[in-house]
């Protein structure tokens, strides 16, 4: 942290998988709409200070801001920063957090359910706009958020730029995708071992991963030909997408 902004980092919580957002209270179901943020001065209002983690007007100027409302009275629930990541051919999470009401990890109350996974989705759908195939990636801040966005979200373990780095696809991982818009709600099983360390042995398909980039993208059409997941690749198959 620096200055009140991160370099890149994703600390968001999956909690329920709701099609629109959860009243905690009442159990209403609330309809969303997503916009993007075009007016960097706008961001001054969401800063670390009055609980949004960071302060959001000092995001790379690459990076778009997209903010999660209620369609009611357009009342932000959460923002998310996006880049595209030529490079890596995938959209990079730069940062992502709900608002202050809606999280108890920090602050011990949470209004409304199903924010962190719609910000997710915002990220695919951007993904997808790129050409990308839905493929995100983004830095966990630790260890425990990185099992939890594999024990959720079905992301992979990459660990090539950062030593938490993780990958997903929405087209590859559709379990996860397709309850959002249902009607429905479902609880998804979170697995959380004593023991991180113990937890995520071997943490990738490669015990020593590349340091550098992968071409994400061709990465994944690669195991959709050979009709393999991400963690049943071999390093020498993996190996083969790294970016000189």
């Amino acid at each position: 942290m620096k200055n009140g902004v991160i370099a890149g980092g994703v600390g968001i919580w999956l909690d329920e998988i709701v099609p629109c957002l959860k009243d905690t209270e009442t159990g209403e179901i609330k309809e969303t709409v997503v916009f993007r943020i075009e007016s960097r001065s706008f961001l001054e209002k969401f800063n670390e200070k009055n609980g949004w983690e960071i302060n959001w007007i000092k995001i790379p100027k690459e990076v778009e801001v997209f903010a999660l409302a209620l369609r009611e009275n357009n009342e932000i629930q959460g923002l998310v920063g996006v880049r595209n990541d030529v490079d890596v051919k995938a959209a990079y999470v730069h940062w992502a957090c709900t608002a202050p009401q809606n999280n108890k990890h920090a602050f011990g109350k949470q209004k409304y359910i199903g924010v962190g996974g719609h910000l997710f989705a915002i990220a695919a759908d951007r993904s997808l706009a790129w050409g990308y195939d839905g493929f995100i990636h983004g830095f966990a801040l630790n260890k425990e958020l990185l099992n939890h966005y594999i024990d959720v979200l079905g992301a992979t373990y990459l660990g090539a730029m950062h030593p938490y780095q993780f990958a997903f696809s929405r087209k590859h991982h559709k379990n996860f995708w397709r309850s959002i818009p249902m009607s429905g709600i479902r609880k998804p099983a979170i697995i959380l071992a004593d023991s991180m360390e113990e937890y995520l042995t071997p943490p990738s398909p490669y015990k020593n991963p590349p340091k550098g980039k992968l071409n994400l993208l061709e990465l994944g059409r690669y195991a959709e030909r050979v009709g393999k997941e991400f963690d049943e690749l071999t390093a020498d198959e993996i190996l083969q997408f790294k970016i000189p």
